[in-house]
């Protein structure tokens, strides 16, 4: 949902968010470890950090 820029904008626009601007950058991101990795996921609840469960966190870890 909100990888998408223009259902991101209309939330921003109901939600009274004045002069909002969504922008879209295209890169790669590069980690020093999995923990690292893994860490920035837990934290990020707009990506896996607000779908996987503690389980499923500690499996790429643990391989």
């Amino acid at each position: 949902m909100l990888g998408d820029a223009e259902r991101l904008q209309a939330l921003c626009d109901a939600a009274g968010v004045v002069d909002a601007t969504v922008t879209q950058h295209t890169g790669t991101m590069r980690f020093s470890s999995i923990a690292d990795l893994v860490a920035t996921e837990r934290a990020c609840v707009w990506t896996r950090g607000g779908l996987l469960d503690d389980a499923q966190f500690a499996r790429p870890l643990a391989e």
